[in-house]
């Protein structure tokens, strides 16, 4: 799938831009669709144009939030009217590993794998269907659907939307603070999964490499920690601050635009 020809199209043709998101949120939302529908990527490049004030965030959020909503609520009813049947479709037994694997996470961790279970990459289509083959009732899986949509709409989009606004600030500057924000995530992320993977390793008494006597995850953790900060002082105490509260500002009046 050619990402940045359908990119281009929304571009010169934003009166269609609405239809569009909503047909990719829609197959992005339905079990093996979402396998070949780059829907992420293509929603972050949405949300550039949006925040270069192209598009506007509104009707795009809105129409992605339909489309997620329409597209898990099929799998979900696909599920639930197939459930005896679809382990013997032809493509669940040429790829049973996708059904596997949704059927352990949702037995797992129940009804909040619906919720959380979207932000999961392609499986996160076939985890409404598995709810449905586990007779999951009905208003029970719409309402965590339809809340889990409304957050999941606006989250996918807002990357590409503070990707734009940077890019409308200056093109230097922009890529700066973007790679900067993109350090801090990434920094956060490892400081919480080797915490996280400490605590697991000290719970279960597990051993693990050290050095200089210092355990590996903890290691690992404080470098992290030091990354972060040394890139929040570049970012709110160097000469950036100004810039990111442009930023911040213009984000703020795309989205209530």
């Amino acid at each position: 799938m050619n990402i940045e020809a359908i990119l281009q199209w929304i571009s010169t043709h934003p009166e269609w831009a609405v239809s569009v998101v909503f047909l990719i949120a829609f197959f992005e939302s339905i079990a093996i669709f979402s396998l070949f529908i780059p829907g992420w990527v293509l929603l972050v490049g949405v949300g550039a144009f949006i925040g270069s004030g192209n598009l506007d965030f509104l009707k795009m959020a809105l129409a992605s939030f339909m489309g997620a909503l329409t597209g898990e609520s099929l799998s979900y009813y696909i599920g639930w009217y197939y459930r005896d049947k679809i382990h013997h479709w032809s493509w669940f037994q040429k790829h049973p590993q996708w059904l596997e694997k949704s059927q352990d996470f949702f037995h797992k961790h129940g009804a909040s794998s619906v919720a959380f279970g979207r932000f999961f990459g392609p499986v996160r289509a076939f985890i409404p269907l598995v709810a449905g083959i586990s007779e999951m009732p009905p208003l029970r899986f719409m309402l965590i659907n339809i809340v889990s949509a409304l957050v999941w709409a606006p989250a996918y989009l807002l990357p590409g939307v503070i990707a734009g606004a940077a890019i409308e600030i200056d093109k230097t500057t922009g890529a700066t603070i973007l790679i900067s924000l993109l350090g801090m995530v990434i920094f956060s992320w490892l400081l919480v999964k080797e915490i996280r993977e400490y605590f697991i390793r000290k719970k279960y008494h597990h051993t693990t490499s050290a050095i200089l006597g210092i355990p590996l995850p903890v290691f690992k953790g404080v470098i992290s920690f030091c990354c972060l900060i040394i890139i929040i002082k570049l970012l709110f105490f160097g000469k950036l601050y100004a810039e990111i509260a442009d930023l911040f500002f213009r984000v703020v009046s795309v989205i209530s635009h």
